[in-house]
């Protein structure tokens, strides 16, 4: 078994991390569309965008903490539907050196009440916005969020 796992890295490219320098991280996201824009959050570090969420606390449930990670990150509150995609992803994070084993849970959501009440609860991790798919640039996103969200559009027959 090798020592070391080629991680995706938060700037960009990938890199060798030591197998025990990882941490399992379970997260969920929320995918949301209304028409032809999709809820994202701009991320503070990178200007990239991401879709919702985060991670699972110990003991909280899947759908829980998508509820849980929307509103946090935009103000909202979704209604969880079914599970979308699952992917798992290893990820390294140049700001602090950290390395995760991520095992990720995209959830189809829906807005409960306005959407266009966005709120960033945490500036500093990144800002909520309604984005125009018809202008989504798939360079824009961040990470496993492009093919994810690529995938969920077709789903949802928005291309």
């Amino acid at each position: 078994m090798d020592d070391k796992v080629i991680c995706q890295r938060h700037g960009g490219g990938t890199i060798a991390v030591p197998r025990e320098k990882l941490r399992l991280r379970p997260s969920a996201y929320a995918l949301v569309l209304r028409g032809r824009r999709m809820l994202m959050v701009r991320l503070a570090s990178n200007g990239k965008l991401f879709v919702p969420g985060g991670g699972i606390d110990l003991g909280e449930r899947l759908e829980d903490a998508v509820r849980r990670e929307a509103r946090e990150e935009t103000g909202l509150k979704v209604e969880v539907g079914g599970l979308f995609r699952f992917v798992e992803n290893f990820y390294y994070y140049d700001p602090t050196g950290s390395a995760w084993h991520g095992l990720c849970f995209f959830y189809a959501c829906d807005v409960a009440g306005d959407p266009d009440a966005l709120t960033a609860g945490d500036p500093v991790e990144g800002t909520p916005e309604w984005v125009d798919v018809d202008l989504l640039d798939t360079s824009e996103l961040h990470s496993i969020a492009g093919p994810v969200v690529r995938d969920y559009l077709r789903a949802m027959h928005v291309e």
